[in-house]
């Protein structure tokens, strides 16, 4: 099915329908697995306004969202024996870019939280 009108961020004439949703409305919210869908673009967003914060968040993982929480872990076995890149991350204006980054792309606001517990 194709979209006709203009009704959602990243959409356009001709767009597949479920792109052509509004996110944050009663009908569709934005789900952990469409901000994977589209978090490159969050993440050149972020990278566009605000270097620092890309620097420090890009490595974290999306772990899920909850009543408008987006939890981005940054627990990794993998790599060394600490939380990598928690302490860097775990700025306040860095979730604040993030949110903004996320909203410019997808037309939601989430709040952010930097966790480094999984």
């Amino acid at each position: 099915m194709r979209c006709g009108t203009v009704s959602g961020p990243g959409c356009g004439l001709g767009a597949d329908a479920g792109t052509c949703r509004r996110y944050g409305s009663s009908v569709d919210a934005l789900t952990i697995g469409t901000l994977k869908a589209r978090w490159i673009e969050v993440l050149d967003d972020l990278e566009t306004t605000h270097r620092t914060a890309w620097l420090a968040l890009f490595d974290g993982r999306l772990a899920r969202i909850e009543d408008g929480v987006l939890v981005l872990d940054f627990s990794d076995a993998t790599k060394l024996a600490s939380n990598h890149g928690f302490e860097r991350a775990n700025k306040p204006q860095f979730a604040v870019a993030l949110s903004d980054s996320i909203e410019r792309v997808l037309g939601e606001r989430l709040e952010v939280v930097v966790t480094a517990d999984g």
